[in-house]
This record gives structure tokens, sequence and C-alpha cells, in this order.
């Protein structure tokens, strides 16, 4: 009963704890949006469900993991001013290879699966081609992770994702960027190393 009891108020403390961030970030979005002037309403396009564009990632981990991925996004209508830029919003749906090395060696794969909601802010009103974006979602592997130097406990974890980008062509229907993406459960259950990775990424819009 004491074991069970100490177990449960370590994984409330966790989820507590993980709660107390996500209304963090919460919080900071809503200060934002609230600080920049009204959102400019447009008209959803007629197929929501239809992406707006493809892409592909490839990078590396610190401890030596490799990842491929590939990638659909839908972008939503929803514009917003701020700080003299422009901010976008769009989700993310992903499917990656994972290969680490393995903790007896030779190496282990892995099957990873995202949905990112991202933020995106583009200098000048929304008419330069750099742009700043970022995001936090969830993640699922096949299997979990154990690698070389480190180990999940859980094949569930958040995705939190921070990159840079510019856009090309003459509709700026081409997209490269770099990214710094970061995975781990939040505590919920231990160990949780985490996990991050640079990523550059190449994104081509319908």
């Amino acid at each position: 009963m004491i074991a069970a009891a100490k177990a449960a108020t370590q994984f409330h403390g966790a989820a507590s704890r993980h709660r107390q961030g996500a209304a963090a970030t919460c919080a900071a979005v809503v200060a934002m949006l609230a600080s920049a002037p009204a959102a400019r309403a447009q008209t959803p396009p007629a197929h929501a469900w239809v992406p707006g564009g493809a892409f592909i990632q490839l990078g590396e981990s610190r401890d030596g993991t490799r990842m491929a991925t590939l990638g659909l996004q839908w972008q939503s209508g929803w514009r917003h001013g701020w700080w003299g830029g422009q901010l976008g919003y769009s989700t993310e749906a992903l499917l990656g290879h994972w290969r680490a090395p393995g903790p007896r060696g030779g190496h282990e794969t892995y099957t990873h699966l995202a949905l990112v909601p991202m933020l995106r802010n583009r200098a000048d009103g929304g008419r330069s081609r750099w742009f700043l974006e970022g995001g936090i979602g969830v993640s699922l592997t096949d299997n979990v992770y154990r690698g070389a130097h480190k180990q999940f406990s859980t094949t569930f974890n958040f995705v939190d994702v921070i990159g840079v980008g510019y856009s090309f062509g003459a509709a700026r229907e081409h997209e490269l960027g770099l990214r710094v993406v970061h995975i781990s459960n939040a505590d919920v259950k231990k160990p949780n190393p985490g996990m991050d990775s640079l990523q550059l990424r190449y994104a081509r819009m319908f």
C-alpha cells in the first residue's frame, strides 16, 4: 500500500509539472496574441482535409540516431499580425524511420509517428521569404527507444520543434529549413533522458 501510494504521488507530481508547463506555454501564446492587432478573417479552403504541402526531413541526434521523415502539412486560413510580422497556423503529420546504435552493438530501427500543430511568423507583414516557426505535439514509436547511450521508458512522447526557414520560387512554393527537435515524455515515467536532433527540411507547397 505504501509503495502504491508513493508511485501514485510521483505520477501525479510529474503530471502536475507537465500541466504547469503546458499552462505556461498556453499563457505565453495568449499573451502574444492579445498584444497583436485583431486577426484577419479568411475563408477556409473548400477542402480543408486536403494537404497543402509535403516535406522531407533528414537529421541526426546527439547520440548518433539517424532520422528520415516524410510529412504532410495542412495550412489554415488563419493569419494574425504580430510585432510587424504575420503569424500563420498549420498542422503537420509525420512518418519517420530511425536508425540508432543498439545497446549491445549493431543497430536498432524504429518507426516514428507524430502530429504537431505549428505557428510560423514572417516579418514585414508576412511578405518576407524568411520565417521562424515552432510547435508542440505528440509522437508514438513502434517500440520503446533503447539506444547505446540512452533508453526511453515510453513509446508515447511529446515533440517540441523550433526552426528557421526560407521560401523560394515564383509563388514561394518551395521551402528550405533547419529545425531543432526535442522528444521526451515530460517525466510521466522514468527514465526520461529525452532526445535532441538537428534536422534539415525541404517542403513543396501545392
